[in-house]
């Protein structure tokens, strides 16, 4: 098997977080020896993996990397240890194998056997293909089945609320369990009962929320190796007072995970009520019937007061139409790590506030108005792009990435960015998370009360002509220059603690 042209990629990635990091030194080492053998070596500038990544989406950034090489036609050669690394959904691997062609790059699927230069690739790479996604449905069918065997059990299929907890039960090999029963956790079940306490005693959920953050009671994300723990929020007291498991009605099969397409995200997609398996337990009840009816009660009333008009019709938050978009949503978020979500109506009353603030986790009880920060980030924005010398140092910096734009063009970018701000904050929100390198933009206060905005800008994004939605070379990534700028003065919520009642 030749190995065409002078540039030689090699592609490796292995899917979950559970298997060893090794997986893909050892895919690489193996297409080293493959090329070593056939006197052609793999350079390091072409080497591309993902690592814990699925194969079910193309979403991945190695692997964006890698096809942006392709596009600008700087690969001749792909290596990979076999075609599923590349992709296991069977229409995304169809066309990257087309992709390929046209671009006049050769695959090389080692373990498979498959070079696309040789006749017969096309179809021996559709066959390992269709094989790769139809392992995906199998490997599914059979988890959904193995954990319908231990729901019927009355054992632990995971995912356990707080109030309970899972103990291995010791099966004829002992590094492996049998199983894992459940158990009433008596610290989380404390926890728990004091919350319906709490709210029939009158307390709402946000104030239910804030009163724990103030005691220190652990959340329930507190207890996982989630990133992000930002205490309890009125939300999360929700989904607590609305859980059928505290009241012994145990539920399997309710909803599928589904990835989007095009995306390693998933979303949740409601099953048949048929297909829902429903198990009475009353030894694992937390809180008994009389309780549970009284806080459902109060629940619907709340919800009937603040969602419907006098005739019955939908009002405020209940409108399909009140869904707002906003630019900086999601990206901003405060020194103590925590979002910073908005707050207020419209127009220049809007203003950006620490959610551990509002929680009583974080002593940052201050707020800047949406303008502002927008003004601000996108003045400096300019300010650094359009400083002198700046292009001169981009060009030698990135010449491999494409032609640059002058200043004026710049400028003109920084404003289409500005005007799609207001007029597609969806849209406009994407491009700022690239270009603030998919790092959070931090909002901090000095001695004086004055809001600091840090964030890491990729330069290259607005000063290289790429083309729309491609992704820049790992030097472009690497090289983020950071912005630090003085804000505003922060004001103070008037009410920095949730009343109670409804």
């Amino acid at each position: 098997m030749e190995l065409r042209g002078s540039n030689l990629a090699a592609y490796a990635r292995y899917s979950s977080d559970r298997q060893s990091e090794s997986s893909v030194a050892d895919q690489l080492r193996r297409l080293q020896e493959f090329a070593a053998k056939r006197g052609r070596q793999v350079s390091p500038a072409l080497t591309f993996t993902d690592h814990a990544i699925s194969g079910a989406s193309l979403a991945r950034p190695g692997f964006d990397r890698l096809m942006e090489k392709v596009r600008r036609r700087e690969i001749d050669a792909l290596l990979v240890e076999d075609t599923s690394r590349l992709s296991r959904d069977n229409a995304d691997a169809l066309i990257l194998y087309k992709t390929f062609a046209f671009f006049g790059v050769q695959l090389v699927a080692i373990s498979d056997g498959i070079d696309s230069m040789t006749k017969g690739a096309k179809l021996a790479y559709s066959v390992k293909a269709l094989m790769s996604d139809i392992f995906l449905e199998d490997l599914r069918d059979k988890t959904l089945r193995g954990m319908e065997g231990r729901a019927h059990t009355g054992l632990s299929t995971g995912g356990l609320p707080i109030g309970y907890r899972s103990v291995p039960i010791p099966g004829p090999d002992p590094r492996t369990p049998a199983g894992f029963r459940i158990e009433i956790d008596e610290d989380g079940a404390a926890t728990v009962r004091q919350i319906f306490t709490m709210y029939l005693d009158g307390d709402s959920q946000n104030a239910i929320a804030f009163k724990l953050n103030a005691s220190g009671v652990p959340s329930p994300r507190d207890r996982t190796r989630h990133q992000r723990k930002c205490g309890w929020a009125g939300a999360s007291i929700r989904v607590i007072l609305t859980n059928d498991k505290y009241r012994g009605v145990w539920r399997f099969n309710e909803r599928r995970w589904i990835k989007a397409p095009g995306t390693n995200k998933r979303v949740p997609q409601m099953k048949d009520p048929s297909e829902v398996i429903t198990y009475e337990r009353p030894h694992l009840a937390l809180v008994d019937q009389d309780t549970w009816e009284r806080s459902q009660r109060r629940i619907e009333e709340t919800r009937a007061r603040f969602t419907l008009a006098p005739d019955g019709s939908l009002k405020g938050k209940a409108l399909p139409t009140r869904r707002f978009a906003h630019a900086l949503s999601g990206l901003l978020h405060c020194g103590c790590g925590a979002p910073m979500i908005i707050h207020g109506g419209s127009g220049a009353i809007r203003y950006y506030a620490c959610t551990g603030g509002r929680r009583g986790r974080c002593k940052n009880k201050r707020g800047v108005r949406e303008g502002v920060l927008k003004r601000s980030l996108m003045a400096e924005i300019t300010k650094m792009l359009t400083a002198p010398g700046v292009g001169d140092q981009a060009e030698k910096q990135f010449a491999e990435l494409g032609s640059f734009r002058s200043q004026e063009q710049v400028v003109r970018a920084i404003a289409e960015l500005e005007q799609r701000m207001e007029r597609s904050p969806a849209s406009a929100r994407e491009t700022l998370r690239e270009l603030c390198a998919r790092k959070p933009i931090v909002l901090t206060w000095d001695d004086q009360g004055r809001c600091v905005m840090s964030a890491e800008i990729v330069q290259a994004l607005l000063l290289v002509k790429t083309p729309k939605g491609s992704a820049l070379d790992a030097a472009a990534w690497s090289s983020a220059s950071v912005l630090r700028c003085v804000v505003a003065e922060g004001r103070r919520f008037r009410r920095s603690r949730p009343r109670s009642g409804s």
